[in-house]
């Protein structure tokens, strides 16, 4: 082997030395990117978990809404029936009231006008 080889040697071998430097910095750039995009596709995850809380959290709370609301008005119903159902018994009442008063009255029409004065002590 002359100088000349030998040297071409030394120049394919630093040249070879600095491509694999070229490369490991060339892998370090790509982990780095990697972890960075790892790193963010985590975070994307945690905001999606976490939106996903929310919604659920504003649909629970919807369903409460409307739970209060469909009791509200089943409230009202139940109170117009039991107010309804008042005043037809107050007004059944008031009308039998009214027959016994007129039987009452008939019935002291027809009884004969007596008045009868007790004296003394029961067994005198």
């Amino acid at each position: 082997m002359g100088i000349f080889t030998r040297r071409i040697e030394i120049v394919e071998s630093e040249e070879q030395v600095a491509e694999v430097r070229r490369l490991e910095k060339e892998v370090e750039r790509l982990n780095g990117l990697i972890r960075e995009k790892t790193q963010k596709n985590e975070l994307a995850e945690e905001r999606i978990a976490h939106n996903i809380q929310l919604a659920k959290g504003k649909q629970e709370l919807e369903l409460e809404r409307e739970k209060i609301k469909l009791e509200a008005k089943s409230e009202k119903a139940i109170a117009a029936v039991k107010d309804d159902y008042r005043k037809k018994l107050e007004t059944s009442l008031q009308k039998q009231i009214e027959r016994g008063n007129e039987m009452y009255s008939t019935l002291l029409e027809r009884l004969p006008d007596v008045n009868v004065a007790l004296k003394g002590r029961v067994g005198d």
